[in-house]
């Protein structure tokens, strides 16, 4: 009778470990998900920024050259 009692108090004592086990590495999986969306925004939004300062250098150059040949 003591070993039942003993199989099923580990039997929940391992069950409850693993289930915090579980939660603590969604959540963790949940916060690196975030960093790698707020990375991924931030990336996009200063490859954007890069694309319309090298279209206006396109532009300026372009605009300074007619100028010097005119």
């Amino acid at each position: 009778m003591k070993k039942e009692i003993l199989f099923i108090a580990c039997a929940i004592v391992g069950s409850s470990d693993a289930v915090h086990g579980a939660a603590e590495t969604e959540k963790a999986a949940a916060v690196a998900y975030e960093q790698m969306v707020d990375g991924r925004i931030a990336v996009n939004y200063y490859n954007d920024y890069l694309q319309e300062i090298a279209a206006d250098a396109r532009h300026y150059l372009v605009e300074e050259l007619t100028k010097a040949v005119e």
